[in-house]
């Protein structure tokens, strides 16, 4: 399994070229250009995305659900303990070349 890293957190299931996770307070949902990130899925054609290259669209063709190992910082002792939180919705959108994290949705 290859794994990548991003707020220390790092995807269970992950597509070997998904080296990048960002966390984007401007987008609305979270987003990961590979199938193969989810633990369970619905395709369908679900929306057109608008991204900072106009010409060429991109569309979100599967909702799912996805799960991530972090670790949570005890902060008055430092200890840290490993969790895995499960995110959905999350949407493929083939072209993107990295996951994009929700901030919003995080919170």
């Amino acid at each position: 399994m290859i794994e990548h890293y991003a707020l220390h957190a790092r995807v269970k299931k992950c597509h070997m070229a998904a080296l990048i996770m960002m966390n984007d307070s401007g987008t609305s949902a979270h987003f990961t250009p590979f199938e193969s990130d989810f633990v369970s899925m619905t395709q369908g054609n679900y929306s057109c995305i608008e991204t900072a290259n106009s010409k060429v669209p991109l569309f979100m063709v599967t909702v799912a659900t996805v799960l991530i190992e972090h670790e949570i910082i005890d902060p008055k002792d430092r200890t840290t303990r490993t969790a895995i939180s499960k995110l959905w919705p999350v949407y493929c959108v083939p072209g993107m070349t990295m996951h994009l994290l929700s901030t919003g949705q995080l919170l």
